[in-house]
């Protein structure tokens, strides 16, 4: 998969806009604003957390964007018990029987290193029901003790990792993720969430070569998605230049 994921002409590209949604009619704002793909979550003020079928159901029912459901059944970490883990599977596969295009997900050892047995599951029930479902890594990539480690573990394994801005997206973060997108974009699609506002995105695009940018609250006006923030950021994703 391209660094550069997005459209290229005459040596400009323009990166992927992700927007997570809660209902049909954020997904209404946010495909009419530009998105080109969206995250359902519930619970955004947490992080996010599954979403229940019927509200999937009527989101697919409203767009014809990608959706890329969150399968995370608690906020605390990402350490899950047998039993949480258990119901991990049963709505990753809940999901992609309800529409989903990819699963977002994420889980760790208690020693802090990916949990690869239950990601191989999780994209296994997956692509039972779907073959073309892709599987995000959530952000737990960031709470490994090694992320240097662990991402070559991934290759292979996740299509997708969605890392934060990395501390607003500063100088010695926006240096580690290029260094990431480098190292291992040929492999894994990078996505950039958490710290990216409508007034950064550009620049960490730029500085990073990150191919997709990841916005929640920072497109919604009195906790609404709104459409004329989505299409300010998906402006200023187009025509970008790439770095010699």
């Amino acid at each position: 998969m391209p660094v550069w994921a997005a459209s290229e002409r005459n040596g400009s590209v323009s990166a992927a806009l992700e927007i997570i949604v809660l209902d049909a009619d954020d997904a209404i704002e946010a495909a009419a604003g530009g998105a080109t793909a969206l995250e359902v979550v519930r619970d955004l003020e947490v992080g996010g957390l599954t979403p229940d079928l019927k509200t999937l159901a009527e989101i697919r029912a409203a767009v014809c964007l990608p959706l890329n459901v969150m399968v995370r059944p608690h906020a605390r970490d990402f350490v899950y018990s047998p039993d949480e883990s258990a119901q991990i599977l049963r709505d990753a596969e809940a999901v992609t029987r309800c529409g989903a295009d990819g699963v977002v997900f994420g889980a760790l050892t208690a020693g802090g290193e990916v949990d690869l047995p239950l990601v191989r599951r999780v994209k296994e029930v997956s692509r039972a029901v779907s073959p073309a479902v892709r599987l995000t890594f959530h952000r737990a990539i960031e709470a490994v003790a090694d992320a240097d480690a662990a991402l070559p573990m991934l290759r292979g394994l996740a299509d997708r990792v969605l890392v934060s801005g990395l501390q607003a997206g500063q100088g010695e973060s926006r240096e580690l993720l290029g260094a990431w997108v480098r190292r291992y974009g040929a492999d894994i699609h990078f996505a950039c969430g958490g710290g990216v506002t409508l007034t950064n995105a550009r620049q960490i695009v730029l500085a990073t070569g990150v191919p997709e940018v990841h916005l929640g609250g920072a497109v919604r006006t009195d906790r609404r998605v709104e459409r004329a923030k989505v299409a300010a950021v998906a402006s200023s994703l187009q025509n970008l230049r790439r770095s010699p």
